[in-house]
C-alpha cells in the first residue's frame, strides 16, 4: 500500500536552525528555558551535586508536566529537611515510609488521584494514573546504583568507559534497568544522558550513535512545521521509525552546520511543541504564532495524538 507521506529535508534543516538560534538568543517562545535547566538556589551548574539532582528526577520524569515536576524538585532540594533525598547514601538510611512522605511533601511524588486527564491543544492524553509505576522503588534503586560508584556521576560514566551506548544498554537492559520506568525506558535513558552531557564537562563517546528519542512532542512539532506531511495514522506507519529516519537524514546531510549531535538538537522540537504549538480549530492560526520562530512554516490540518494513536492530515 502506497502511503501519502512527503518528506522535506531542506525544511527540516531550516526548522532546526531557526529553533536553535531562537533558543540561543532567548527569542519569542524561546525566552523560557528547558524546565530541567533551572537550578535550585546555590547549586553550581555542572557540579556532581547538580548531576545527581538531574539523575534522580530524570528517573521519574514521565507522565508528568515538566514545569511542575522540576519546580517540585527544586523546592524539595531547597528545604534542609528534604535535601537529603538527592544524596544516595542518606536516601538508603531512611525508612521507605518516611522517604515516601518526604518525596510527597512538595509533590515531587504525586499520588495516582492527583494525575488528572489533561489536554494540550490537539495533543491529547488519556488518564495516566493507572500507568504510573512505583516511583519509590525507582528512586531507591537509583540510590543503590549511585552509591555503588561513591555517589559520583563521573565514576559511574568511567565504569562504562564514558561510552554512551554502553551506558544506554546498562540502564535500559541490564544490570540497572530498574532505575528507570518501563514506559519508554530507552527514550528516558537517552534524555537523561543528553541532559548530563549538555550541562557538564563529561566526556562521552558514541553520543552521535544514540537512537533518536521520538515522543509525542517530537511527532507534533515535526508535522506542525511541515517537515513531514501527509495523511496517515498509527495503523499505517511506525511514527517512531519514520521520524527517527527523517531526522537522522537531516542531521547527516548537514551535520557540519550543527554544533550539537542529533540527540542534542531534538529537544528544540520538544520545546516548540511544549511551549509553542497551540492550535485552535482546524484552519485557525496558532495562539502563540507571534512569538514563534517558524510561524511561516506552520501548517494547518489535523495533528492528533491520543495516547499511542496518532492521526495526521496536514
Amino acid at each position: 500500500m502506497d502511503l501519502n507521506i512527503q518528506k522535506d529535508y531542506d525544511r527540516g534543516i531550516l526548522v532546526i536552525k531557526r529553533l536553535r538560534d531562537a533558543y540561543n538568543h532567548r527569542e519569542g517562545i524561546y525566552s523560557k528555558v528547558f524546565p530541567y535547566r533551572v537550578l535550585p538556589e546555590e547549586m553550581v551548574s555542572g557540579s556532581n551535586e547538580h548531576l545527581l539532582f538531574l539523575t534522580f528526577v530524570s528517573g521519574i520524569a514521565y507522565h508528568r508536566k515538566e514545569e511542575l515536576l522540576w519546580n517540585s524538585a527544586r523546592m524539595t532540594y531547597s528545604d534542609p529537611k528534604t535535601k537529603y533525598l538527592f544524596n544516595p547514601e542518606k536516601v538508603l538510611e531512611v525508612l521507605p515510609s518516611d522517604l515516601e512522605q518526604d518525596l510527597l511533601k512538595y509533590k515531587l511524588f504525586v499520588t495516582p488521584s492527583e494525575i488528572k486527564k489533561w489536554n494540550v491543544g490537539k495533543l491529547k492524553n488519556i488518564d495516566r494514573s493507572s500507568v504510573r509505576e512505583n516511583d519509590l522503588y525507582i528512586w531507591v534503586k537509583m540510590a543503590k546504583v549511585l552509591k555503588k560508584y561513591d555517589s559520583d556521576i563521573k565514576k559511574l560514566f568511567e565504569a562504562f568507559d564514558n561510552d554512551a551506548l554502553k551506558l544506554l544498554k546498562a540502564f535500559s537492559e541490564t544490570p540497572y534497568t530498574n532505575c528507570f520506568p518501563e514506559y519508554s525506558k530507552e527514550r528516558k535513558v537517552i534524555i537523561w544522558l543528553t541532559r548530563l552531557k549538555t550541562i557538564s564537562d563529561l566526556t562521552v563517546s558514541n553520543f552521535e550513535n544514540l537512537p533518536v528519542p521520538i515522543g509525542s512532542h517530537i511527532v507534533r512539532a515535526t508535522f506542525m512545521t511541515g517537515a513531514i506531511s501527509g495523511k496517515i495514522t498509527s495503523f499505517q506507519v511506525d511514527f517512531e521509525e519514520l521520524l527517527a529516519e527523517y531526522w537522522k537524514t537531516v542531521y547527516e546531510e548537514r551535520n557540519t552546520e550543527f554544533d550539537e549531535t542529533l540527540v542534542e538538537f531534538i529537544p528544540y522540537l520538544w520545546f516548540l511543541s511544549k511551549f509553542g504549538c497551540a492550535p485552535g480549530k482546524v484552519g485557525n492560526d496558532c495562539r502563540n504564532k507571534a512569538g514563534c520562530p517558524v510561524k511561516d512554516l506552520c501548517t494547518t490540518g489535523k495533528v492528533e495524538i491520543l495516547d499511542n494513536y496518532i492521526t495526521i492530515d496536514n
